[in-house]
C-alpha cells in the first residue's frame, strides 16, 4: 500500500484567491478520463499538513503523487492551508485537489491528458 505524507509551511506575500460560489462540473469527468482503471477500493494512508503553501507547489505535489501533467495559468495565485490525516482513495485525493483549486478561485479543465488550471474569471 502506498503512503502519502507531506508537511510544509511556506510564507508568500501574494493574496489568497477569491472564493467563488459556483458548482464544480468537470472534476469527476476529468478523473474518469485520467484514471480509467483506478480501483475505488484501495485507500492510501494520507497525511497532508499545509500552512501557506503556494498554489503552484500544491499543484506540483498532487501532480507528482497522482501522476498527471498540468499547466497553471499565470493569473492563478494564492496559498493553501489544509490538514488531512486519514485514509483516502485516489478519487478522494483528486476531489480534495479539485475542490482546493476551486476554493482558491481557479478551476481544472482537461485537454489531451493535460490538466489546465485557469482562473475562474477566464471560464
Amino acid at each position: 500500500m502506498l503512503s502519502m505524507i507531506f508537511i510544509a509551511s511556506c510564507i508568500s506575500s501574494g493574496p489568497a484567491g477569491e472564493q467563488k460560489d459556483t458548482r464544480l462540473k468537470d472534476g469527476e469527468e476529468i478523473f474518469s478520463k485520467l484514471y480509467p482503471d483506478i480501483s475505488e477500493n484501495e485507500k492510501t494512508d494520507t497525511t497532508l499538513i499545509m500552512d501557506g503553501v503556494p498554489l503552484r507547489n500544491f499543484t506540483k505535489f498532487f501532480s507528482d503523487f497522482l501522476k498527471f501533467d498540468y499547466v497553471v495559468d499565470n493569473a492563478v495565485t494564492g496559498n493553501v492551508n489544509l490538514n488531512v490525516k486519514s485514509k483516502k482513495s485516489r478519487r478522494e485525493l483528486w476531489n480534495l485537489f479539485v475542490n482546493t483549486i476551486w476554493s482558491s478561485g481557479a478551476y481544472c479543465t482537461l485537454k489531451e491528458k493535460t490538466v489546465y488550471i485557469l482562473p475562474i474569471e477566464k471560464k
